[in-house]
């Protein structure tokens, strides 16, 4: 005699529920994740050397957590900010999002506005047209049939993510939305460090002026680093002209000033 599975003796009401369950428990384990990705993003916001590599960083911590094919951020002209920084995207595309960036802006308006309804986030397939600008870049090779929208600084900027066959979940969409806060603070301190010392350093300057912000000497600094005091000095004296201060002082006042800055935008 055939025995019945316990999924073929439950009534349909039961199923519902046992599948309800089983979703929401299923979100709930994927968003202990939120912890690690939120302090990872903040780490990046410290040694980010502009928004473009915080965006960059963001975009790859985000697709660990939740696998997309492509991606993008954009600011509207009226923000100050990188040209579009993509994830996934073929050359192609990030091509036509570079030639098209005003298009394409103006065509997310809805979906910005949709988003920030709805909690800083949306589901947004089936709000892009097959022939607007940003439904053709998104069909340069493998089709992106599924897309997410999460608008930041009140939808000035977007995060865009796409996927071409798998629907984004609920979960998905509710871990970017509890990344927001973070995501958003990080880029404008990325922003305003970048801002206040009015040059684009190179990794290592990054790393010294971090250590100077943090109270390090030039010994302390060279420890940390594996080198001399004396190539500490010599790469110090570097950045000062670069970013043109005389001194120690001067330079842990733009940091302070740019940290200020970000925490109060």
């Amino acid at each position: 005699m055939r025995r019945k599975t316990a999924t073929q003796g439950q009534c349909p009401l039961s199923q519902w529920v046992r599948g309800s369950y089983l979703r929401k428990n299923d979100d709930r384990m994927s968003l202990t994740a939120a912890p690690q990705l939120l302090s990872e993003i903040a780490a990046l916001a410290i040694r980010a050397h502009d928004r473009a590599e915080f965006r960059s960083g963001t975009l790859g911590l985000l697709q660990g957590a939740i696998p997309f094919d492509v991606a993008f951020v954009q600011s509207g002209a009226s923000t100050a900010g990188p040209e579009p920084v993509t994830w996934g995207l073929p050359p192609l595309a990030e091509r036509l999002l570079a030639r098209r960036a005003d298009t394409v802006w103006s065509e997310l308006a809805g979906i910005r506005a949709a988003a920030l309804g709805l909690g800083g986030v949306v589901e947004a397939s089936g709000l892009v047209s097959a022939d607007s600008e940003l439904g053709r870049l998104l069909r340069t090779e493998r089709p992106v049939r599924h897309l997410g929208l999460a608008a930041l600084e009140e939808g000035r900027t977007a995060l865009v993510v796409g996927r071409a066959s798998e629907p984004f979940a609920r979960r998905d969409l509710e871990l970017i939305r509890l990344c927001l806060p973070v995501i958003g603070l990080g880029d404008r301190r990325a922003s305003e460090v970048q801002e206040a010392l009015g040059a684009r350093l190179t990794p290592r300057e990054q790393e010294i002026f971090d250590y100077v912000s943090r109270g390090y000497n030039n010994r302390e600094i060279a420890g940390a680093l594996g080198t001399s005091h004396f190539t500490v000095r010599n790469q110090l004296c570097r950045l000062f002209r670069k970013v043109g201060v005389s001194g120690r002082s001067e330079l842990v006042g733009l940091a302070a000033m740019a940290t200020r800055r970000a925490r109060t935008a």
